[in-house]
């Protein structure tokens, strides 16, 4: 009578507005008992290009735990003027 359970990316997207490109990903996470489902969870995740630091430049979100599917779409979405706009406006956000 072992319970396994197991996590898996249902879906990705981008969310929010503007060229920021978050990316919203919803998990499902299954429990079972001897093969047989007995619990399903679902939960969003979103994950931004990065922070700011004390003199506001963008450290870069740590993305190494990550699905490999989220870390290519990240690394290929996430340019030098996406992070950069991100960056901005994590400023302005400051400033308001």
């Amino acid at each position: 009578m072992s319970v396994t359970e197991k996590t898996e990316i249902e879906e990705i997207e981008f969310v929010g507005p503007g060229p920021y490109k978050r990316i919203q990903a919803r998990y499902v996470k299954i429990e079972e008992k001897n093969g047989v489902e007995i619990n399903r969870m679902i939960y969003h995740r979103i994950l931004e290009p990065g922070i700011l630091d004390e003199n506001n430049n963008l450290i870069d979100t740590d993305l190494s735990n990550e699905d490999n599917e989220l870390k290519q779409l990240a690394s290929s979405s996430w340019t030098d003027e996406v992070k950069e706009n991100w960056r901005q406006k994590l400023i302005e956000d400051l400033n308001t």
